[in-house]
């Protein structure tokens, strides 16, 4: 803009004054992360979160519904400030947001660079290079120690760091064997800031552990290789696709596929037993640790549709229903 000089000349004539649109500037990432800060994305989200009372959870869902896939660990970094959006797909994201949380437009999206990358901000960068490394197998290893096993064992609290809130398994074995896979879904609560790997445990018999294959799912990503903690039993580390913040929750999904020549053994020791006529499902949980309720489901192979109660170790029950052919799934809570 040119000022005019008070010379004495008549001043122009008065402009009318039009509001700006508002700003789309791309997300001040250098600043971010430069200075270790929340972006303004996050707070504004965050802000927007709190007015609506929702949850993570549910608006992945929401996202899900119109075609757009944001895991709830990736919401949660953005909510966090830990990942920073940019990226065609995150400004899709963020318009679908702004509908959903019922938000003025560009009110999200003024703050995301269309042509970015996503980053990581500093302020969690720096707290995980101030973390001393925890290899996954000092975290499992606490499944062997007597002192630790009733709050770890079975894979419930398996590190301290990252607690299991809620399991779903499906196991699919059909009725030839040739597929054989266990699906599990785990929510998990963060105990501190930075947590992104958690494992994935199975007990096999050890001769067959090398052709069993995890699949991780929903965007999580395969971390170190096995490692061994008891004589048929080991783990894989699976990779959130975000850190979690400390409170924070992430819905994980991975399929492990079997051998046709074993029975799967889960570290929960939940167990199936295919036979032609029917499936059979053996649950045992140490008593320190159970879960209040185990429902599982099962169908015969002649159609027929069962439900029964069964106490485990005195804490357990369980409940078979329908669940289609060839198929159990368990759901447990506590």
């Amino acid at each position: 803009m040119v000022d005019h000089e008070t010379s004495g000349a008549p001043a122009p004539e008065a402009v009318p004054v039009v509001p700006a649109a508002p700003s789309v500037a791309p997300a001040r990432r250098g600043a971010d992360v430069a200075r270790g800060e929340v972006s303004d994305f996050a707070h504004e989200f965050r802000h927007a979160l709190a007015a609506r009372r929702s949850s993570l959870r549910g608006l992945s869902l929401s996202l899900q519904h119109r075609d757009l896939h944001v895991s709830t660990p990736r919401l949660a970094a953005w909510r966090s400030g830990t990942i920073v959006p940019a990226g065609p797909e995150d400004l899709r994201a963020a318009r679908a947001l702004e509908d959903v949380l019922e938000l003025p437009a560009g009110h999200l999206t003024r703050w995301i660079d269309p042509t970015g990358t996503p980053q990581r901000s500093a302020r969690h960068t720096g707290a995980l290079a101030a973390a001393p490394a925890t290899p996954l197998a000092g975290e499992l290893a606490m499944l062997s120690s007597s002192e630790q096993r009733a709050r770890t064992a079975l894979g419930f609290e398996r590190s301290g760091l990252l607690t299991e809130r809620a399991v779903e398994v499906e196991l699919v074995i059909d009725e030839h064997g040739t597929e054989r896979h266990i699906t599990q879904c785990t929510e998990w609560v963060a105990q501190e800031d930075g947590v992104d790997t958690f494992p994935s445990v199975l007990a096999v018999p050890t001769p067959v552990r090398g052709r069993s294959r995890i699949e991780p799912l929903g965007g999580c990503r395969l971390g170190p290789s096995y490692v061994d903690l008891a004589e048929g039993v080991f783990a894989t580390a699976l990779v959130l696709p975000a850190p979690l913040m400390a409170g924070e929750t992430a819905t994980t999904v991975h399929r492990t596929h079997l051998p046709e020549d074993i029975t799967p053994d889960v570290v929960y020791e939940h167990r199936v037993l295919h036979r032609v006529e029917r499936v059979e499902v053996r649950v045992r949980f140490e008593p320190t640790c159970a879960p209040t309720s185990w429902r599982g489901h099962s169908r015969t192979e002649e159609q027929e549709r069962g439900s029964d109660v069964v106490p485990v170790d005195g804490v357990a029950r369980v409940a078979r229903d329908d669940f289609g052919p060839g198929t159990v799934g368990l759901r447990w809570s506590w």
